[in-house]
């Protein structure tokens, strides 16, 4: 599989991708698409492949992938959350388990560790896999009940929170400008907040001087 990436890969596609994540140095530069058409044959031919110990950023891309196009399964879930060690691993996962759908309430319990994990990246997988799956009306005031509690003062743990929060507000507003008034947000994660609200193209220009009033003073 290792050959298979390295004949995938491009140089400045790796180049471009190693920007988005520093710290990152095991990044052949496969394009997702190229990633996502190999994992939908493995899931269909070969899905021992999950046996198979990652050795770089696309083979551990590429398993999320191939757990995305099996049937539901906690189990091959929660054993691939441990390789989630950066943002790009994280949200494409989360993107890729489109079997949440028909399987809400069972992934809604499974989910509700990792909100206080103390891995920050365990932490983000819960909270993309909410804002993705589960902003409607029947969960919100869980939703905002875990965003108050998370503590982890990891930047990409705050990023998701606040990214979360944007959306609930994109797609629930009255309910989630009630909570932005009175949540328990740290200053940093409440700015980040408004700021995506305001950066966003979908809330009205009414919506958005209403959330900007909401703004804090930096200390």
């Amino acid at each position: 599989m290792r050959e298979k990436l390295e004949a995938l890969a491009e140089p400045s596609y790796q180049a471009f991708a190693a920007k988005l994540l520093p710290g990152v140095t095991d990044i052949l530069g496969v394009r997702v698409p190229k990633l996502r058409a190999l994992a939908k044959n493995i899931a269909k031919r070969q899905p021992a492949y999950l046996q198979a110990q990652p050795t770089c950023f696309e083979e551990t891309m590429l398993q999320g992938f191939v757990i995305g196009y099996l049937p539901y399964d906690e189990q091959r879930i929660a054993a691939f959350v441990p390789y989630i060690t950066n943002w790009s691993l994280c949200d494409s996962f989360c993107t890729s388990l489109k079997s949440t759908k028909a399987h809400r309430e069972e992934m809604w319990r499974f989910l509700q560790p990792y909100f206080c994990s103390d891995q920050p990246y365990a932490i983000r997988f819960a909270v993309v896999m909410s804002l993705m799956y589960f902003i409607e009306e029947p969960y919100m005031e869980q939703l905002f009940r875990h965003y108050d509690a998370i503590t982890n003062e990891h930047y990409y743990v705050r990023m998701a929170v606040a990214w979360a929060v944007s959306m609930c507000y994109v797609k629930q507003p009255v309910l989630t400008y009630r909570y932005l008034q009175q949540h328990s947000l740290d200053d940093q994660t409440h700015r980040m907040t408004i700021q995506k609200i305001i950066d966003s193209t979908r809330p009205t220009k009414q919506q958005k001087a209403e959330v900007r009033a909401l703004r804090r003073s930096k200390a």
